[in-house]
């Protein structure tokens, strides 16, 4: 992990601002790696069915060597590997105290607040709220944002109800 950084970022704003994104899409695999986050694509498959859950991501945090993994389902979309990255990455950012172990498994469809601040914490990095509007007046379609901002439909249909704009369609 680049220790020179922890800590410095609360928000998805300031992680766009010092990594100077101004514009979609943004790349957290290079925010990961500049943080020193590594990212491991594996199948969860047999622990999900051994567990009888569905997991879409993880977040592993060993203070003992300062060093942080994503991991992300392997068959996923790549719009939705990214925004499971993202997600991750709002856990390490908000929930990671400094110098503290932690894991964090995000089980698809979890509703806990942890859970909650982290899927806006995506939202908020992947689709800022000004470069919806931005794009909004000339692409006025889920399908073309999603593309533009390199998410799913179903992921720029949320964030767009969470802004009070989703009557574009």
């Amino acid at each position: 992990m680049n220790t020179s950084l922890l800590g410095k970022f609360s928000n998805a704003q300031e992680l766009l601002e010092y990594f100077k994104f101004d514009k979609p899409p943004v790349n957290v695999r290079k925010i990961c790696r500049n943080l020193g986050i590594s990212i491991a694509f594996v199948n969860f498959d047999e622990h999900d069915k051994r567990e009888g859950v569905d997991i879409s991501g993880m977040l592993y945090v060993r203070k003992e060597q300062e060093q942080a993994t994503i991991y992300v389902r392997i068959e996923d979309s790549y719009s939705r590997q990214t925004f499971t990255i993202a997600h991750e990455l709002g856990h390490y950012i908000l929930h990671c105290p400094l110098g503290a172990s932690n894991t964090f498994v995000s089980l698809r469809g979890s509703r806990s607040v942890q859970e909650t601040e982290a899927n806006r914490f995506a939202a908020e990095l992947l689709m800022p709220e000004q470069w919806i509007h931005n794009e909004l007046y000339f692409f006025p379609s889920v399908s073309r944002l999603s593309k533009i901002f390199c998410v799913s439909e179903e992921a720029m249909r949320i964030r767009l109800e969470s802004l009070g704009l989703y009557h574009v369609e």
